[in-house]
């Protein structure tokens, strides 16, 4: 069962959303995007604006502190798809 998003992101367009549950989908978060999103209030594409490259292992670290099952930890390709998709995210940017 997905983790519910919080109430600022659930008041966030929901078209918002879908963009970064593409990116994040894409990226091997599978079902555990929604809980990314939550985890972190991502209420939109403009939040990876400030996520650093180096900061791709605090933002699991802080994940996987709120979720210790498992199933639900991002493996070390996910991360590495991630730290790939903020790169390309901040260039494009």
């Amino acid at each position: 069962m997905a983790a519910a998003v919080p109430a600022a992101a659930a008041a966030a367009a929901p078209g918002l959303l879908v963009y970064v549950r593409i990116c994040l989908g894409i990226c091997g978060l599978g079902i555990n995007t929604n809980r990314s999103i939550a985890c972190h209030t991502i209420m939109g594409m403009d939040d990876f604006e400030f996520m650093e490259l180096d900061d791709v292992g605090d933002i699991t670290k802080i994940y996987h502190e709120q979720h210790r099952n498992i199933a639900q930890k991002i493996g070390f390709p996910v991360q590495k798809n991630i730290s790939g998709f903020l790169y390309w995210y901040h260039d494009k940017v």
